[in-house]
């Protein structure tokens, strides 16, 4: 656990102190932050959950097969993203060392249209990082595409980020209302017509999906939900700040609800914690991008409570996840590979016994 203190004390206290420097020399420690954020997950052996079966199915591209039933449960543009890296360098080193370049990409990407880069960088470490790059992958790429769609200057730029992203994955679809003022009613029919073609790619593959929705059944069946203490202090903290920014933009607002609304699934299955992650990503960018209108100094804590809380949330979880899957294994459960990717120990590729063996 060590380690990942270490990472996050650092790259927050940099962003912190580059929040009062001048451009320039913020900008070098900006880019000493993206080259870290890229080293550490990029130069990873099998650390994060779902790590290892990436790491497989890459490898098993080569099979024609194998590449069609991909297609049948990822989202395609993942699969093509894939294929295409496998044809041309065939290594899993460089395929992990991409994926971060490419999501660090996003990042800044979406950072150069921010009001307040450092904080939202700090938010994004301590609690997106770990998740995005050494779990989620897919999400991760689809959340900051649609990201980069809501806050980017080019309409028609991010009209294709928006069209994109549920090629990665489709749980974005849902955050798809948000983006109707900003494109407008002249781009609205093709947006509604890319909802109506992944219903299409849905219901054609209901069996695949329904399955997949079973295997996350069962994996999170003992995770806690209904009402938790965390859910109703997010839930107070995002009424609580749309209430005295009442007058803020549509994007905030909309993301705040959004956001309410993800909790309120969860409480009903602990799948939906995905829509939680994406939906609290949006409300502290355009938190900030609110923030940064007014002159109270005091609504920021309403940045660092969630902050701190999730935060909390996630430190307690890597710090534990070995022993719960160990739990659960005693317990009869077939989960013996997932020991294979935790979290704790972080080896690099070239240290990891098990990709050896491989």
């Amino acid at each position: 656990m060590y380690v990942y203190a270490s990472l996050f004390f650092l790259m927050v206290g940099i962003l912190l102190v580059a929040r009062k420097l001048p451009k320039r020399q913020s900008s070098v420690l900006i880019c000493i932050v993206f080259a870290s954020l890229i080293l550490f997950a990029g130069l990873r052996g099998l650390v994060g959950s779902d790590t290892l079966s990436y790491l497989r199915a890459y490898e098993n591209l080569s099979d024609s097969d194998y590449l069609l039933h991909l297609f049948s449960s990822m989202e395609p543009l993942f699969v093509l993203f894939l294929a295409g890296h496998k044809y041309l360098f065939d290594n899993s080193f460089l395929y992990l060392l991409m994926m971060s370049v490419f999501q660090a990409f996003l990042l800044w990407k979406v950072c150069e249209h921010s009001s307040n880069k450092h904080l939202f960088l700090v938010a994004y470490v301590l609690l997106f990082y770990l998740n995005f790059h050494f779990n989620i992958a897919r999400s991760a790429i689809a959340t900051m595409l649609f990201l980069y769609s809501l806050c980017g200057k080019s309409r028609s730029v991010g009209l294709l980020a928006a069209v994109l992203a549920p090629g990665f994955h489709v749980s974005v679809l849902f955050f798809y209302p948000l983006l109707l003022p900003r494109l407008g009613l002249k781009y609205f029919f093709l947006i509604v017509l890319s909802c109506f073609a992944a219903a299409a790619v849905f219901y054609q593959e209901i069996y695949n999906f329904s399955l997949k929705f079973q295997f996350y059944a069962d994996y999170l069946r003992n995770a806690k939900s209904g009402v938790s203490v965390y859910g109703l202090l997010i839930v107070a903290n995002v009424v609580a700040s749309v209430f005295l920014f009442s007058r803020a933009n549509f994007l905030f607002f909309g993301s705040s609800i959004f956001l309410i609304v993800s909790v309120v699934l969860y409480g009903y299955h602990p799948i939906a914690y995905r829509l939680i992650t994406i939906a609290l990503l949006l409300y502290l960018f355009f938190l900030l991008e609110t923030l940064s209108c007014v002159r109270h100094s005091w609504g920021y804590i309403f940045f660092w409570a969630p902050v701190i809380l999730t935060f909390g949330v996630l430190v307690h979880g890597v710090a534990n996840e070995a022993e719960i899957l160990n739990e659960r294994i005693n317990s009869g459960e077939p989960l013996e590979e997932a020991l294979n990717s935790t979290y704790i120990p972080y080896e690099f590729y070239w240290d990891d016994r098990f990709l050896e063996n491989k």
